[in-house]
């Protein structure tokens, strides 16, 4: 597995955290169950899995006040998809959080996502959102 596809289980993972009516532990238990093999086969795109995923889910607040400031006014974070706001938290817990992920790679990964999974509207708005994301943390 590449760490494109790790990406896409970790966004995968993300959404069901951000959809699901179960916790966020029995989400996370039912992946860990349910990718055994995979565990064992590659830790270390596993752990980026499950790191990415803990760490989305422990700075959620954060990632969603960082989205918002980047959004029309009067829109919120509510008002997103749920694929949106998964792949917006997903990229921007990369760019804010991961330090071994450049920031081309994070966004890029993103719209790529968004160009799969969500709406035909979702890749341009997702890649203005991140590109505020990364000018505000540039300073």
């Amino acid at each position: 597995m590449n760490r494109s596809e790790a990406r896409c289980e970790a966004f995968k993972l993300a959404f069901q955290i951000t959809a699901q009516k179960e916790s966020y532990s029995e989400v996370v238990e039912l992946f860990e169950e349910e990718n055994q093999a995979l565990k064992k086969s590659d830790k270390k795109q596993y752990l980026y899995i499950i790191s990415t995923a803990n760490g989305i889910y422990e700075k959620r607040d954060t990632l969603d006040e960082a989205i918002s400031r980047h959004l029309k006014p009067g829109w919120r974070t509510e008002r997103l998809s749920k694929v949106s706001l998964a792949i917006l938290r997903l990229a921007a817990y990369e760019l804010l959080f991961a330090d071994d992920i450049p920031e081309s790679v994070a966004v890029n990964e993103a719209v790529n996502l968004a160009k799969e999974y969500d709406v035909e509207e979702a890749p341009s708005f997702i890649n203005g959102v991140l590109s505020g994301i990364v000018k505000e943390k540039r300073g």
